[in-house]
């Protein structure tokens, strides 16, 4: 069973096949550790994963208190991010919590056209994609099990 923590329903990335639309959302840390803990208690075992929207441009106390939460229930918390906005807070997080994640790619600036802040333009494609493996690199150098996921189109 996963359980999905979402601590921000917000993402800039406008993907066009993307299922979700930007908005906000204000969260209940509290009711989210409330409700985990419910949960938990009858699905021992679970994976915890972070996801959104983009999980990663919630505020860092806020998703470092979820990763920490979650951690008290299982060693398997993970997140799932387009992987543009890793930042090195949340980096230092991923490591110290020990979690895997998963970045959505779609492939090379040719396939990943169709996601991003300026879906179709080539330049901003190539400049995203670039990005997004650089912060794969990094993942992978500091040791963290990351997966891909893509879309294929």
């Amino acid at each position: 069973m996963v359980i999905l923590l979402v601590p921000n329903l917000d993402c800039s990335f406008k993907c066009i096949y993307c299922f979700e639309r930007k908005r906000r959302m204000e969260v209940d840390v509290n009711a989210m550790k409330k409700t985990l803990a419910r949960l938990m208690t009858q699905m021992k075992g679970s994976h915890i994963c972070l996801h959104g929207g983009e999980a990663t441009l919630a505020d860092t106390f806020v998703f470092e208190e979820l990763v920490h939460e979650a951690s008290k229930y299982t060693n398997s918390v993970g997140l799932q991010t387009c992987g543009y906005y890793l930042t090195d807070e949340i980096l230092d997080i991923i490591v110290k919590y020990k979690m895997n994640v998963g970045v959505s790619i779609d492939g090379p600036p040719s396939q990943n056209i169709l996601r991003g802040e300026h879906p179709l333009n080539r330049r901003y494609a190539e400049k995203m994609t670039k990005r997004i493996m650089e912060n794969i690199e990094r993942l992978c150098s500091a040791k963290v099990p990351t997966a891909i996921i893509a879309v294929l189109h």
